[in-house]
């Protein structure tokens, strides 16, 4: 199941997290590639191209690999307030950015699941308001849900489910931290 949890941060925690995220100290790292597996069809006519894409480590296997992971951990505890879900073990929690690379709002990123195994659960929590939307895919390559990054929104679901996000087109940049966990 797929669940759009609004304002799931308190706009002080959200406000807080853009500042970080998008200061000059922050540090990002590059990666050629924003992922993907195989070779899914996909219907609907949707292209899919891959990007660069920055990352920001916060999280490895429950160990913390930065400075600022204590504040983006803060928002699991809003998520056990909103959904009585709260993570025993993360198994990565990173924070990507994006900036405009698309010409059309039909170009995603190359399909992907995060973990394969039923119980691990992920969530994206978004950090700015941006156009790029993130898409949820069925198993023949259909799109089952479309979510449009806003500020303080995050969306739960099963980390197996195959999803792909998409650069902006007219927002400077999209953020998300991304949490996979059991």
């Amino acid at each position: 199941m797929i669940e759009i949890i609004e304002n799931l941060a308190p706009k002080s925690l959200a406000d807080k997290l853009e500042q970080v995220f998008s200061d000059d100290d922050c540090v990002w790292n590059l990666s050629s590639s924003c992922g993907g597996y195989g070779e899914i069809y996909v219907s609907n006519g949707v292209e899919i191209l891959d990007t660069h894409q920055m990352y920001h480590t916060l999280v490895v296997d429950n160990l913390p690999k930065s400075a600022i992971t204590a504040l983006a951990l803060c928002v699991s505890f809003f998520l056990e307030q909103r959904t009585g879900i709260f993570p025993k073990h993360f198994t990565r929690v990173k924070a990507n950015l994006l900036f405009p690379a698309f010409n059309d709002e039909n170009q995603c990123h190359p399909l992907h699941t995060d973990r394969e195994e039923p119980e691990s659960k992920s969530m994206i929590y978004y950090v700015n308001d941006s156009d790029g939307p993130t898409r949820f895919f069925d198993n023949q390559g259909n799109i089952i849900k479309t979510v449009y990054p806003k500020k303080g929104t995050a969306v739960l679901f099963p980390s197996n489910t195959i999803h792909a996000s998409s650069c902006p087109i007219n927002s400077p940049k999209r953020i998300v931290i991304n949490y996979v966990f059991f």
